[in-house]
């Protein structure tokens, strides 16, 4: 216990063991969300695992271009146009309408999942308020678009879960997905712009 504590005092140990544990969940959650994908045939769960493959690329280089403003540029552009694509299976998923019944252990794994990345995303945040680091912003960028994403799968579990979709929840939940990624997507462009005006 005295060596873990002695290790959790160091600053940069912190931010690098709350990397990994990222890289961990982000794994975890890609390849539930593949699983389901490939057994139930669900548009949006199978985008969900090559988006969260995607982000898991995009953080281990930064890892390794902590400083790389080409690496940051790269970031930026990558996440913009893959949260882009996200909006169309978001959108086929909910207009197919698929009935497909599985207990509530997915959801409630997907609720944990979600309650951790928005804590991570407030605490990155409050981190980032007093030490304006290109590394850590880079981070905080992904872990918010990885939490409004987590938003989504949750919502859209829920509703498979109860029995899926009536016409009032297809509008409800395409204005909620759509709504959701273009507000990713415009988070990252003032994220961008902010760092930009930092040059």
């Amino acid at each position: 216990m005295e060596k873990i504590s002695n290790y959790l005092r160091s600053r940069k140990n912190r931010i690098d063991l709350s990397f990994y544990i990222s890289i961990v969940t982000g794994v975890l959650f890609s390849i539930y969300n593949g699983y389901f994908g490939f057994k139930y045939k669900l548009v949006w769960n199978f985008s969900i695992f090559f988006y969260y493959i995607i982000l898991l690329i995009l953080r281990v280089l930064i890892s390794f271009n902590k400083k790389s403003k080409v690496m940051f540029n790269i970031t930026q552009i990558t996440s913009i146009i893959i949260t882009i694509i996200l909006i169309f299976p978001a959108v086929l998923m909910i207009r197919n309408e698929r009935n497909i019944s599985f207990s509530i252990i997915p959801a409630i794994a997907i609720a944990t999942y979600t309650t951790y990345k928005i804590v991570m995303v407030v605490r990155k945040y409050l981190y980032i308020k007093k030490n304006n680091e290109l590394f850590a912003g880079e981070i905080l960028i992904l872990n918010i678009i990885e939490c409004g994403v987590s938003i989504l799968t949750l919502q859209n579990t829920l509703i498979v879960v109860n029995n899926g979709y009536d016409s009032d929840m297809v509008i409800l939940s395409i204005i909620s997905s759509v709504g959701i990624l273009l507000f990713l997507i415009v988070i990252i462009f003032i994220f961008w712009f902010h760092y930009i005006r930092e040059d």
